[in-house]
C-alpha cells in the first residue's frame, strides 16, 4: 500500500469519526445535553472534540457548560418564571383577602354599635308633649274623685280615702288624673306623658316614675319612703293614674318609663312594672320629682 493510499484510507476514517461524532451530537443534545456530558462517555467526546479543534479539555468544557446553561434557560427558565410569578399572585390575593376579612369584622362591629345606638335614639325621635286630658273645672284636690266615681268602689279604695283624710302630707302629694273611664287608653297615656313633661316647663326637675299600693306611704309613712330617701331631696308626689290592679298601673309606669329613659331629669334605671303585684285595688301610677329652679324662684 502506497503513501497516496494510506492518506485516503486515514482521510476516509476520519471522515467516518467526525461524522459518527456528529450524529451524537444530533441524537443526545436535545435530550439531555447535561446527561451527555456527564460521565466516561462526555470526556471522551470532549477530548475527541477537542483534538479537532484545536482546544484543551478544560476550554471545551467551559463551552459545553455555557451551551447547557444557555440550554436551561431557554427551555425550563420561562415556565420556572411563571410559576414564580403565579405564586406571587396568589401570595398577594391571599394577604388581601385577609385584610378583606379584617376589615368586614371591623364594619360589621360597627354597624352593631351604630345600629344599637340608632335603636336607643329611635324614642328621641317622637318629641315628648303629650295632651292633658279632660277633666273638670276649675281643678281641685278632689277632681279625681269626682271625674273618676267608679274608682271609689275598688275594694280597698275606703280604706285609703280614710287614711287621706287623716294623713298631714296632702300638700305634698296631689292627683292629677283625667277622666279615665271615659277616655281611650292612648289618651290617657298622653295626659300621663303631659303632667311629666310639665315639671320642668318653668324650670329642670329631677322626677323618678313608679307605682305602689299606698301613696302615703310611699311617700313617708316608711323608713324607705321618698321623704326619707338620704340620696334625693324630693319635693313632691303626683299620681297621674289610678287603676284596679297593679297590672294596668305597671302598664302605664312601663310606658312612661320608656319615653323618659335616658332624658335629662329621669332617675329610673329600670324598664319598669317590676313591682306590680296581685291584690284588690286601688294601685297608683305616680312621678315624684324635685324641682332644680335656683333659690327665692
Amino acid at each position: 500500500m502506497n503513501v497516496t493510499a494510506q492518506t485516503n484510507f486515514f482521510a476516509l476514517k476520519l471522515l467516518f469519526v467526525c461524522i459518527y461524532i456528529f450524529y451524537l451530537i444530533c441524537v443526545f443534545y436535545p435530550v439531555s445535553l447535561k446527561l451527555a456530558m456527564s460521565g466516561k462517555s462526555a470526556k471522551r467526546l470532549r477530548t475527541l472534540a477537542s483534538k479537532l479543534l484545536g482546544e484543551d479539555d478544560d476550554d471545551c468544557a467551559l463551552q459545553v457548560s455555557k451551551v447547557n446553561q444557555t440550554w436551561h434557560s431557554h427551555s425550563m427558565g420561562p415556565r420556572s418564571l411563571e410559576i414564580e410569578g403565579l405564586q406571587l399572585k396568589v401570595l398577594n390575593l391571599e394577604s388581601q383577602r385577609v385584610a378583606l376579612e379584617t376589615t368586614l369584622g371591623r364594619l360589621r362591629e360597627k354597624l352593631s354599635q351604630v345600629t344599637l345606638q340608632l335603636y336607643e335614639a329611635q324614642k328621641f325621635v317622637v318629641p315628648l308633649c303629650g295632651e292633658p286630658g279632660a277633666s273638670s273645672q276649675p281643678w281641685s284636690p278632689n277632681t279625681w274623685m269626682t271625674d273618676n266615681p267608679d274608682l271609689l268602689q275598688l275594694p280597698c279604695m275606703e280604706e285609703f280615702l280614710l287614711q287621706w283624710e287623716m294623713c298631714n302630707c296632702k300638700s305634698e302629694i296631689s292627683f292629677r288624673l283625667c277622666k279615665q273611664q271615659c277616655m281611650t287608653a292612648s289618651r290617657i297615656l298622653k295626659h300621663c306623658e303631659w303632667v311629666v313633661v310639665n315639671l320642668s316647663r318653668k324650670h329642670p326637675a329631677v322626677y323618678k316614675i313608679g307605682i305602689t299600693e299606698n301613696v302615703i306611704d310611699r311617700w313617708k309613712g316608711k323608713s324607705y319612703s321618698y321623704k326619707f330617701d338620704p340620696y334625693d331631696d324630693w319635693q313632691h308626689m303626683t299620681v297621674v293614674f289610678v287603676g284596679a290592679d297593679s297590672l294596668q298601673c305597671g302598664f302605664v309606669e312601663s310606658y312612661l318609663i320608656h319615653r323618659f329613659l335616658g332624658r335629662s331629669g329621669c332617675r329610673n334605671l329600670r324598664p319598669g312594672g317590676e313591682s306590680a303585684k296581685a291584690g284588690s285595688g286601688p294601685f297608683f301610677t305616680y312621678v315624684v320629682w324635685k324641682s332644680l329652679a335656683p333659690p327665692g324662684k
